[in-house]
């Protein structure tokens, strides 16, 4: 039970900084299209 918990967690926080680099990434690339 605890293995799934802290997996899960480890899940959690991997998907949640895939999705904020992603986020950071775009929001860098779009700067220059912008001018």
């Amino acid at each position: 039970m605890t293995f799934l918990i802290i997996s899960g967690v480890s899940v959690t926080l991997f998907a949640m900084t895939i999705l904020g680099l992603i986020i950071v990434w775009g929001g860098i690339s779009n700067i220059p299209d912008d001018y």
